[in-house]
């Protein structure tokens, strides 16, 4: 929160290909802060886990994805290792929490974001927003 005499320090959320970024975002105002919503949006059945799901079905299986989608795959495949070590209950729902771990920490040593972070004027935030529920968890790089 905002204070007078403190500048504001800012977040940017992350959510890889879960997305945690943009329908976080969607929960402040123009001026950055927090604003309650009502409603939690309907299930999509074209959501981003669907994507996740393809990638991972072909990194297991060895099969290619057509197009440009490959590119989706090459993307993730760090994250579909970590989740082979460690699959959880719902393995696709493991690897795109993984991918929200990752992402925090390569946005926090880019060349541009990295002096920000330093010196607190930049928090990194990598969130998981559920479609399904509405709620958002922050996994990773909670500004304190």
């Amino acid at each position: 929160m905002h204070t007078a005499g403190r500048p504001a320090r800012r977040a940017v959320l992350t959510g890889g290909l879960a997305a945690a970024a943009t329908v976080a975002l969607a929960g402040c105002s123009s001026a950055g802060t927090p604003r309650e919503t009502t409603a939690a949006p309907e299930p999509r059945p074209d959501t981003p886990k669907a994507a996740i799901e393809a990638a991972y079905k072909s990194l297991k299986d060895g099969t290619p994805l057509p197009g440009n989608l490959q590119a989706i795959v090459r993307a993730v495949e760090p994250v579909y290792r970590l989740t082979v070590e460690n699959p959880g209950a719902d393995p696709v729902d493991t690897m795109i929490h993984n991918q929200i771990r990752v992402t925090p920490d390569d946005l926090r040593s880019h060349s541009d974001l990295a002096p920000l972070v330093k010196k607190g004027a930049l928090a990194v935030v990598g969130a998981y927003y559920s479609l399904d529920t509405g709620k958002v968890d922050v996994l990773t790089g909670a500004p304190v």
